[in-house]
């Protein structure tokens, strides 16, 4: 008995797929194996805000583009451990209203898959 095998070396995200090993026999013989490629979160810096500073009482709006497969989860936290609260759940852009000096310091942004897992930090400075 014969065995094929088919390798992939150096795996690259366009190699995600389904690979068809067939037999040309009477009938046809065929055996279906897919690959899902991961790959690590990685944050677009050319897409992503700088760290910014505010006047009290504005708005300030902070964003963080990732990339990765599977897609990141997105999370914004503070430094002391405080998590902030997204408009819109998974959106990659922190809106705080009405800023005041409690929201001075330094922001973390996560971005999360269930086999990585990455971050960022954006300073937000509020002027009086």
């Amino acid at each position: 008995m014969r065995t094929w095998r088919l390798r992939i070396r150096q795996l690259r995200e366009s190699d995600r797929g389904c690979y068809m090993c067939q037999i040309n026999t009477s009938p046809m013989k065929k055996q279906i194996g897919c690959i899902d490629v991961q790959v690590p979160p990685n944050i677009v810096d050319e897409e992503s805000s700088a760290d910014i500073a505010v006047q009290e009482g504005e708005d300030a709006i902070l964003t963080c583009r990732a990339t990765g497969h599977p897609p990141p989860r997105v999370t914004w936290k503070r430094e002391d451990g405080d998590f902030m609260l997204l408009r819109k759940p998974g959106s990659r852009e922190l809106i705080k209203g009405k800023i005041s000096l409690y929201s001075t310091g330094t922001l973390l942004f996560f971005n999360l898959n269930d086999s990585f897992n990455s971050h960022i930090s954006k300073e937000l400075q509020i002027n009086e």
